[in-house]
């Protein structure tokens, strides 16, 4: 990555002057993204604004780390102090390091110290690449979040040991710093369709990537997303799994999701053109005798594993209480948006998402329906996969 050296030596910073309550806004920003190096370690530095000394300006992180550290303007304009992220981005009492900064069109001059009266560092600064920014970003915005994130998630990936089933293939890549994980493809039928997945398979890792750095840079912030593979054969290849951590807020979040791309196309399955999801009735169904996936679902729970209580059956509980079943015959809304579908190698998986945040844990609480019962829901005759 080239580097444009911009030095200058700036004069000291008195910790009065850093403290004072009266602040400027950082005039003609935005700034950035930059590139350039702090103790020989790569960085990427952004001003946004912050009109006050208690509102955050910027942020910079080690690219090795990808950990925000928020950057909150000082008594003069080229003056930064810099404090550990927080989820309010609130100014802390006791900054980790000093900056002072002068801005340029293309490159910035910068000297940083530990304290306001350490020697100070050197910092080269030079705008990133415009090839670097994404597609997504306004070509008028030079320091957008996409770009800053763009940045942050181009880092370099562990690849694991090649798994396959059949002829397709796969294998996990990581993301050291946060510690995702995503399945991508490497042998498929359809090298297009391969390719198609595989870009949406990266976009949603990046995406996680960033969530995930976000989160950990923050007080108890965390992001864990499980990227199994549920399913492979020669047509279908299905994602996903749990997903949470607490980013904020007054609990923890969770959530699960299972995503199926036709091998193909590359396109995500639509499992309504295939399957009877919902009964078709919309105020009473009975579960013995209704073929959609909704009930045979219910009349597992009801009708098998009612008893003995665990953990699962408790889950699974909630949902009976929602379609307000009473022993075969449920009375409930049967809104098929409740419902997500995706195959596993035993059969049919389906999770109702009906739970309230005190029962998040429950909403990766599936069942799986054998693909011979689950096979009676198709709409038209055949079998699936």
């Amino acid at each position: 990555m080239p580097y444009c050296p911009a030095l200058q030596h700036l004069a000291a910073i008195s910790l009065l002057a850093l403290v004072s309550s009266s602040a400027f806004a950082v005039a003609g920003g935005p700034y950035g993204p930059y590139l350039g190096k702090l103790a020989g370690k790569e960085i990427v530095l952004s001003i946004n604004g912050g009109d006050t000394a208690k509102e955050a300006a910027g942020n910079y992180f080690y690219r090795n780390i990808g950990l925000d550290i928020t950057l909150f303007q000082a008594a003069g304009k080229d003056q930064f102090i810099e404090c550990p992220a927080t989820w309010a981005d609130e100014v802390c009492s006791k900054p980790s390091g000093y900056w002072n900064i002068t801005f340029t069109d293309d490159a910035a001059k910068a000297l940083w110290r530990k304290t306001p009266s350490s020697k100070p560092l050197q910092v080269d600064l030079v705008k990133a690449p415009a090839d670097t920014r994404p597609a997504s970003a306004k070509a008028t915005d030079s320091t957008t979040d996409r770009w800053v994130e763009a940045l942050r998630v181009a880092a370099p990936v562990a690849t694991g040991k090649e798994e396959k089933n059949g002829t397709v293939r796969w294998h996990i890549v990581t993301d050291k710093r946060s510690g995702v994980h995503m399945p991508l493809l490497t042998v498929a039928p359809n090298a297009a369709a391969m390719a198609k997945i595989n870009a949406t398979l990266t976009k949603y890792f990046n995406e996680q990537v960033s969530s995930a750095l976000y989160a950990q840079a923050r007080p108890n912030g965390d992001f864990d997303e499980e990227n199994a593979v549920y399913f492979a054969n020669e047509r279908y290849f299905a994602i996903g799994g749990g997903a949470g951590g607490y980013s904020g807020g007054a609990h923890p979040q969770f959530g699960f999701g299972v995503r199926t791309y036709d091998l193909q196309t590359g396109d995500p399955v639509e499992f309504e053109r295939f399957y009877r999801v919902a009964p078709a009735t919309k105020t009473a169904f009975n579960v013995k005798t209704d073929k959609s996936l909704v009930a045979q679902a219910l009349k597992q729970y009801i009708t098998e594993d009612k008893a003995p209580a665990g953990e699962d059956n408790d889950c699974w509980a909630a949902v009976a209480a929602r379609y307000d079943c009473k022993d075969a015959q449920c009375t409930g809304s049967n809104d098929k948006s409740y419902a997500q579908v995706f195959p596993t190698k035993e059969g049919l998986g389906i999770v109702l998402d009906v739970y309230s945040e005190a029962e998040r844990p429950c909403r990766a609480e599936y069942r799986t329906l054998p693909w011979k019962e689950a096979n009676r829901a198709l709409l038209k005759q055949g079998s699936f996969p």
